[in-house]
């Protein structure tokens, strides 16, 4: 293994994500005449060529009236943004819940190809049926994906429909939004749960220098982000530490929630495959919020965002050990400074299951 210095990139969860920020309600389309729909489009990327699209899933914000939809899967229109006129899939079905998330199960599953976009929409089939069918925000729309096209009107890139699907193998469609909802911690040192962060794994070998994360740190506060092994307790000081910022004022003004770059007093070189925590701890009675992401409902849609089996909320549990939430994501990232180049038996790929917006940026 050779560790080789690069530019910095950013590994982990970024606190936007596509599609949602957990505002259902406030965020809604109506679809109550025939011939209108919710929708959303995708493009299928290279690692799910050949898979097979089984199931369909959508949030409503409100039923008025319970009443049958026909739920498509199409290609792409070659003249507007929005679904074409070949139909990849459908099934009919009765939306009548509201304000949570349902599924429609596909009685033949669409096998999609690398590259290609499809459409999913909820169409009225003609009955009296009134829905509202939810929409996230915060989607970015620099990236064009997914888009979202509504009642036949125009596309939309500010947010987009909540419809996800999965694949037969149980995994989600990629590259489009995520159905995970925003959550806040907020703790300070008088609390059990005095610390908050991540434990995960990396992919590769990479060297570390610092975190980005979106916290509130608020005046009058005493705070500090560490990097610890899976050995480590909370506050601990001892060799479990690999790496800590030293304690960071809360009087800079870091309190409005945007991503917050904190450098480490030494660099530290990660494992391939090993488990880590990264943390804000609070040390002092004022508060602090660490933000991030948290499943809907039970739906596991966090898994359509992050990989939750290596990398979760972990937080103090106030007895001298660490609980865990696999259900959970803060949004925090490692700052990078260095990756495996490949050499002496090691790997260069860092890529692994994209974690936040595609695994890194730079």
């Amino acid at each position: 293994m050779a560790i080789v210095t690069v530019p910095y990139f950013q590994y982990g969860v970024r606190k936007w994500i596509w599609g949602n920020s957990g505002n259902y309600n406030g965020q809604a389309i109506t679809v109550d005449a025939v011939g209108e729909y919710a929708c959303v489009g995708y493009q299928i990327p290279p690692e799910e060529d050949g898979k097979s699209l089984e199931t369909i899933w959508y949030r409503t914000a409100a039923v008025s009236t319970s009443g049958d939809f026909d739920f498509v899967v199409s290609d792409n229109s070659t003249t507007a943004i929005g679904p074409g006129a070949t139909t990849h899939a459908t099934e009919t079905a009765t939306v009548s819940a509201g304000n949570t998330w349902s599924s429609v199960t596909l009685t033949s599953p669409y096998t999609v190809s690398a590259g290609e976009w499809i459409y999913i929409r909820a169409e009225h089939t003609g009955d009296s049926a009134n829905v509202q069918f939810s929409r996230g925000t915060r989607q970015h729309a620099a990236l064009g994906l997914p888009n979202s096209v509504a009642n036949q009107g125009t596309p939309t890139y500010g947010d987009a429909q909540l419809i996800l699907a999965k694949y037969d193998d149980g995994t989600w469609l990629n590259g489009g939004h995520s159905g995970a909802i925003f959550l806040n911690h907020t703790f300070n040192s008088t609390d059990s749960d005095a610390e908050h962060g991540v434990r995960f794994q990396v992919p590769a070998p990479m060297r570390v220098v610092g975190i980005r994360s979106h916290v509130d740190l608020n005046s009058g506060g005493l705070y500090a982000a560490h990097l610890y092994n899976d050995s480590a307790t909370p506050q601990d000081t001892g060799a479990n530490r690999l790496a800590t910022t030293g304690q960071i004022d809360g009087d800079f003004g870091f309190n409005d929630g945007r991503g917050r770059q904190s450098m480490f007093t030494t660099e530290t070189t990660l494992s391939a495959s090993t488990w880590y925590r990264m943390t804000w701890e609070a040390q002092n009675s004022t508060d602090m919020t660490l933000s991030g992401w948290q499943d809907s409902g039970g739906t596991g849609t966090i898994d359509n965002y992050v990989d939750s089996s290596v990398w979760y909320h972990t937080e103090d549990n106030g007895a001298g050990g660490w609980t865990n939430t696999t259900s959970e994501c803060p949004s925090m990232m490692l700052l990078v400074n260095g990756i495996d180049d490949g050499t002496g038996g090691g790997t260069a790929s860092i890529l692994g299951r994209p974690q936040g917006r595609g695994g890194f940026s730079q």
